[in-house]
């Protein structure tokens, strides 16, 4: 039986990764406080560690257990220079977030205060970026509007709050009316920020993504009307706004054409630069890749030749599955998709099940044009996300 002190530092680790996954939507300072304490509490504190033991079967546990092994284990041959080495390793540190989620949120009511602590957030964010859009203000350099991090950033965690709000209205059918009504009112808002006031192509492309696996899940419950208007309601703002269309003609003029005078503004050109490159440096070593942290180091050996424009960007090819590929070779990148497809194995309630699958899908999705799994915010987003949704219950309720 738990005893009294112990739940108390569970209840505690639990608030602190839920305000975590807000922390990083705004301040590096305050996620690394609170990061670094909720390791501390696990390291320090036996009964959370025992927790580890007890939730030991679930598949995603295991998964990233060895996929953490292993970037240990790719240190020892990896071709950067050690301090590099151990910064990238110290750097995948927010994959530890996704065993402690698994670990901590084995409660389906702590699943629903941290649903309801981000939709809250997510949508006072979107309230006050309304005002900013609209006088053209901004902060930390991002564009009018954009209040989280910056315009890619924003526009991926607002697709997923969208979803976790539509998922609501799909499953939780007791909700009192008025409760429904303002999270419909929210979703509203949120959406015409989504996509009049925020230029990502991230973002974009995460609503779509979501906005499909949501449809799908709409299909299998026959609910033929509310997919109808979905779809039409989600489709008709898309095509409607000056914001998506520039966005969507720019990144494909600058996949036809790249021109190397104006490569530092074309993020589409240099990423297809980024990419032949990283292909090449894959076929080098395709088996053991050239160790953690090792992509910097061995991209600037091969391109040290190349045209000066296309040293713009050497830490990352934009594309999560090609940087561990070129990184940890054939087998890392087995791993770490074996990782993220254990996630279907997971023994969640249905609606959080379906919350984790379907980010994950279009956090893949982006992770095709940015390393959307290693980045600051989106990696511990992803993971936090993960951890939480498809925690293994112990206190199942049906929906």
């Amino acid at each position: 039986m738990l005893t009294l002190p112990h739940l108390k530092t569970l209840d505690i680790g639990r608030w602190l990764l839920i305000g975590l996954s807000i922390t990083i939507l705004f301040s590096t300072f305050l996620s690394n406080v609170i990061e670094i304490t909720l390791l501390g509490l696990f390291i320090f504190n036996k009964d959370l560690r025992a927790r580890f033991w007890h939730f030991k079967n679930q598949p995603l546990l295991l998964a990233s257990g060895l996929f953490i092994c292993l970037l240990f284990v790719d240190c020892f041959y990896s071709v950067a220079p050690v301090k590099e080495t151990l910064e990238s390793l110290w750097g995948w540190r927010k994959i530890l977030l996704l065993p402690l989620g698994l670990v901590l949120f084995n409660d389906v009511l702590w699943k629903n205060k941290f649903a309801y602590s981000l939709m809250i957030f997510v949508s006072i964010v979107s309230l006050f970026c309304i005002p900013f859009y609209l006088l053209e203000l901004n902060i930390h350099g991002a564009e009018p509007g954009v209040l989280i991090r910056n315009h890619s950033t924003q526009g991926m965690i607002f697709s997923a709050t969208l979803f976790l709000m539509g998922m609501f209205l799909l499953f939780k059918t007791h909700m009192l009316p008025i409760r429904s009504l303002w999270i419909l009112v929210f979703m509203l808002m949120i959406l015409g920020v989504l996509v009049y006031m925020t230029p990502g192509r991230s973002g974009y492309l995460a609503f779509i993504m979501m906005t499909v696996y949501f449809g799908y899940l709409l299909f299998r419950e026959k609910l033929y009307k509310i997919l109808s208007l979905v779809l039409l309601l989600s489709s008709t703002l898309l095509v409607s706004s000056p914001v998506v269309q520039d966005r969507i003609d720019l990144g494909v003029k600058e996949m036809h054409h790249v021109d190397p005078a104006s490569i530092e503004s074309s993020s589409m050109g240099l990423r297809m630069t980024l990419w032949k490159n990283t292909i090449e440096l894959i076929q080098d070593r395709p088996l053991l890749g050239f160790g953690t942290g090792g992509f910097e180091e061995a991209y600037r050996q091969k391109i040290k030749d190349n045209p000066d424009w296309e040293k713009n960007i050497i830490h990352d090819p934009h594309n999560q599955f090609l940087k561990i590929w070129a990184e940890m070779g054939m087998l890392g990148l087995i791993i770490f998709l074996s990782m993220l497809t254990s996630s279907l194995f997971q023994k969640s309630s249905k609606m959080y099940f379906h919350l984790g699958i379907g980010v994950l899908i279009a956090w893949c999705a982006t992770s095709l044009f940015s390393s959307h799994f290693s980045t600051f915010t989106e990696g511990r987003f992803i993971y936090i996300w993960l951890g939480i949704m498809l925690a293994s219950e112990s206190n199942k309720i049906k929906r």
